[in-house]
């Protein structure tokens, strides 16, 4: 295994095998006319963003773009289409997936297993960040996965430090573990089945803003969903709200079309819509739907 040397990490972003890592890859992307996945794993908080970032401005340092790095199912399938349209150099980043498999049979999980599968020949140059390998088997790795980086430090003020290893080697290691590889087989292996040990310094390129701004605003709505579920704000569901006054929930949804048709509740005042367009009545909205119900010749009073 080559060990990469510390001696300019100083002046240097990298190591000096990972940009001939990434124009090796840039070359067989371009020869081949087929795609390339790349395989990050790490603990959380080692920096598996950052070596992301570092590669896609190695890979198209003039075009590179937050619009093809996907920090959730969502934004990942629009990067993805995104790249595969794109005329430039294509490349497409998972940056947050959190496949194992215990969860692999999650709608997400197993279209992301058999997306890889189906991509062929679209010349894309795909990341794909997670945590661990537990999801790995012989057969995607055969067919797949053509390389793997561990990255196996997270020192803050010092360069973080990976393992490279290849398609090959990893089948190595397949085979030598029975069939499945931890992060601790990956680091006590290294030395029989590593390509290169290899260093990377936080990112602060062009990329950052950007993505920081996109990742902020994620979790901002993750944070306003998370509340929406299980706040203290007096918000409620339908369901809830149909237990709370004795009725049906067809009775609350057919008072909440009327109430919206009418215009006598206001978002904000008597319900509220989170980011994922889900439906809670406030306070006064409860106090709207139960003044209707007890006006035995009101309009909204159904038979």
């Amino acid at each position: 295994m080559y060990k990469a040397s510390y001696r300019y990490w100083r002046s240097n972003d990298y190591d000096d095998q990972f940009p001939l890592l990434v124009g090796n890859i840039n070359k067989r992307i371009s020869s081949n006319d087929d795609d390339f996945l790349m395989m990050c794993v790490g603990e959380t908080g080692t920096g598996k963003s950052a070596l992301t970032m570092h590669a896609y401005e190695l890979y198209d340092p003039e075009n590179a773009s937050v619009s093809f790095i996907g920090l959730d199912p969502q934004s990942h399938a629009q990067a993805l289409k995104r790249a595969s349209v794109y005329k430039g150099k294509r490349f497409c980043a998972m940056d947050e997936a959190n496949v194992q498999r215990r969860n692999a049979t999650t709608k997400y999980n197993k279209s992301l297993i058999d997306l890889f599968f189906a991509i062929r020949g679209k010349g894309i140059f795909h990341w794909w960040n997670n945590p661990s390998l537990d999801v790995i088997d012989r057969i995607l790795v055969e067919e797949k996965i053509n390389g793997i980086i561990y990255i196996y430090t997270k020192d803050k003020d010092k360069p973080r430090s990976y393992y490279y290893f290849t398609k090959k080697s990893i089948l190595k290691m397949l085979e030598k573990n029975k069939g499945k590889i931890t992060l601790k087989q990956l680091s006590e292996q290294a030395n029989e089945f590593a390509m290169y040990r290899g260093w990377f310094k936080k990112y602060d390129g062009d990329l950052l803003t950007e993505y920081n701004k996109v990742k902020d605003e994620r979790m901002t709505v993750k944070i306003e969903n998370f509340f929406d579920l299980f706040g203290t704000e007096d918000t409620i569901t339908s369901a809830d709200a149909a237990k709370q006054l004795g009725v049906s929930s067809g009775t609350i949804t057919n008072y909440k079309k009327s109430l919206l048709k009418s215009d006598e509740i206001e978002e904000g005042v008597h319900y509220k819509v989170n980011a994922a367009r889900k439906f809670f009545w406030l306070a006064e909205g409860i106090e709207t739907i139960r003044d209707a119900l007890m006006k035995k010749d009101s309009e909204y009073a159904f038979q």
